[in-house]
């Protein structure tokens, strides 16, 4: 059964679980674990009950998750969006395709990456909180440093397609041109809310374990 969005979340998202972990020693990023918990299932819960694809190497998920992979693979996190983008629009509801209009969450997509261990359905709700109380094209998260995080944002579907034709191809291309434009919010957050994992300092103070076995192959 194809799940149904909460009155105040996106409709869809997009969880980017591929990447290399090259500063943590090529690690699973998405995979690591959080008091017994994935990485990319703390994402999963954050964005339930969108219709949700995750972007990379084959894994273990969910029933009715999508899986995708951009092509070629390896093309950075900005190709990784559109890939997502393009494998959400082939299961599309033909309602959903409507140009919707008004305050609703139909026509909104989150964008997560997997490597959030403090991400909650809380941030997301007040994402969509915000591009729908000022019908914007996008917000995203910003720590207390001003820092805004890309991948911890809601986006108008629209938008994000409009953003994505402006270019044949995203791939090693900067996430930063696709988004910033259509940046028309930040919504500040205390730093363990929006913080990644990106050294080997972060598994420490998150106290995250690496799984027995990591994916084959790197999707982003």
């Amino acid at each position: 059964m194809r799940p149904v969005p909460a009155p105040d979340g996106p409709a869809f998202a997009v969880i980017l679980a591929g990447g290399s972990g090259r500063r943590l020693g090529l690690v699973d990023k998405p995979g690591l674990l959080l008091h017994g918990r994935r990485l990319v299932d703390i994402a999963l819960a954050a964005v339930a009950p969108a219709l949700t694809v995750v972007v990379g190497p084959d894994r273990e998920l969910p029933p009715g998750t999508l899986q995708a992979l951009e092509n070629p693979p390896g093309g950075g996190p900005a190709a990784a969006l559109v890939a997502g983008l393009r494998a959400l629009a082939e299961h599309r509801a033909p309602a959903d395709r409507e140009d919707v209009s008004g305050p609703g969450t139909r026509d909104l997509v989150v964008a997560l990456a997997s490597d959030l261990p403090g991400i909650d359905r809380a941030a997301v709700r007040a994402l969509a909180d915000a591009v729908v109380r000022e019908g914007l094209d996008g917000a995203v998260l910003c720590d207390p440093d001003g820092r805004r995080q890309y991948l911890a944002g809601v986006w108008r579907w629209s938008a994000l397609l409009g953003s994505v034709a402006l270019r044949p191809s995203w791939h090693d291309a900067r996430l930063s041109d696709l988004l910033a434009p259509l940046i028309g919010a930040t919504v500040p957050v205390d730093v363990g809310v929006g913080a990644d994992v990106d050294r080997p300092e972060d598994l420490i103070r998150w106290k995250l374990t690496a799984p027995e076995s990591r994916p084959a192959e790197d999707g982003s």
